[in-house]
């Protein structure tokens, strides 16, 4: 589920193993008045000629890097569209066009496309009307089993597709890497891009990886919320807490992988709250806003003389909290293990402990761990 991995991770679920894709036709980072139908040449020429008084072909591909062969289609277009007039030539061949005023040219498009969502919205409840009545067992079913890598893929991007405001999951470490790339998990990618909230329980068993630091911090900085704890006891993936997917047998028990959606309002409601209770027995992982002068600065095992613990003095003690080895630590934050070792001595001066214990007790009183429920 919810995951790192490869060279640019960000933070996904992958459901036993299964890769997922977005469906075709779904939208990519593009530009975004493709969403209005405006294709990508004639959006570039547009945004152009919205930034000058007018132009010429050649001087809009100047400006963009098209051809001019491009630009001239893509003024035949916009001029079709009602993006753009055209002006008297000033030369023989050269037009010469105008940006019609984005509040003109592009309300009435606007229009008409949420009017087609209006009547797709309306075709999708018939729909769902016509396939619950050919199904009437499996209408009442409060979920849904589906079997096969590529059906449990293309269901896991769907799920991702259809989240609005958060995506929360569970990803035990089962021997490979919890989190994928994400040019191999596109909905991903879309559903960062529309604001949706990730926060994702790691086993910790993934942070042995010499490389967990850099990918998690990869992670962190694209917004989504990494935990980890011990152990977990399934793979799952809650969305807007409405629906869950989970394996129907663990992972490496099935001939035939297979998946359950569940609907049922109870039935997720339950799931979120096993969520919930291991969020709270997690710690969160805040590493990945370590500066790079902070850990040049551990690295070299200075600052010994502040009276309060820094950022990365705080990233040793939540990890040392959650369980990790001072070898882990080292690798999660990217300093060395005999810098951590001293920063740990002189945690313990300061908190005069006697004991890794009692310095995280300390730790806890004073106020140096963030709650880990935050």
């Amino acid at each position: 589920m919810p995951a790192i991995a490869g060279r640019r991770p960000t933070a996904l679920v992958i459901m036993y193993g299964v890769q997922s894709e977005t469906p075709s036709g779904s939208a990519d980072a593009g530009d975004e008045l493709s969403v209005l139908g405006v294709g990508e040449e004639s959006a570039a020429t547009y945004r152009a000629l919205v930034a000058v008084a007018d132009a010429d072909a050649a001087e809009i591909a100047k400006h963009t890097g098209l051809a001019e062969e491009e630009v001239a289609a893509s003024f035949e277009d916009l001029r079709e569209h009602g993006l753009a007039v055209e002006l008297a030539p000033d030369g023989p061949g050269r037009k010469r066009l105008r940006a019609t005023p984005p509040s003109l040219a592009l309300t009435p498009l606007l229009a008409a496309r949420r009017s087609q969502l209006t009547t797709a919205e309306g075709v999708i409840a018939k729909l769902s009307a016509a396939y619950q009545a050919s199904r009437p067992h499996a209408s009442s079913s409060p979920i849904e089993v589906v079997h096969g890598r590529e059906v449990i893929a293309q269901r896991f991007a769907q799920v991702q597709l259809s989240a609005t405001r958060l995506i929360e999951a569970f990803q035990p470490f089962y021997g490979g890497s919890p989190i994928v790339p994400v040019e191999d998990n596109p909905a991903e990618k879309e559903a960062i891009r529309r604001g949706v909230r990730f926060v994702i329980i790691i086993e910790r068993a993934w942070f042995d990886r010499p490389d967990a630091g850099a990918l998690a911090g990869v992670a962190l900085a694209a917004g989504e919320e990494l935990h980890v704890i011990d152990s977990l006891p399934l793979q799952m993936i809650l969305v807007d807490r409405r629906i869950a997917m989970v394996p129907v047998a663990p992972a490496g028990q099935a001939s035939e992988p297979a998946a359950a959606l569940i609907h049922d309002p109870g039935l997720v409601e339950a799931f979120r709250a096993l969520f919930v209770s291991y969020r709270e027995r997690s710690w969160a992982i805040t590493s990945g806003k370590v500066t790079p002068v902070q850990l040049a600065d551990a690295a070299r095992g200075t600052d010994s003389s502040a009276a309060q613990p820094d950022e990365v003095d705080r990233s040793i003690l939540a990890l040392l909290n959650a369980g990790f080895t001072d070898v882990n630590i080292a690798r999660q934050i990217g300093i060395a293990p005999r810098s951590v070792q001293r920063r740990m001595h002189r945690l313990m001066g300061l908190a005069e402990a006697r004991s890794r214990f009692q310095l995280g007790s300390h730790a806890v009183r004073a106020g140096w761990l963030p709650d880990p429920a935050d």
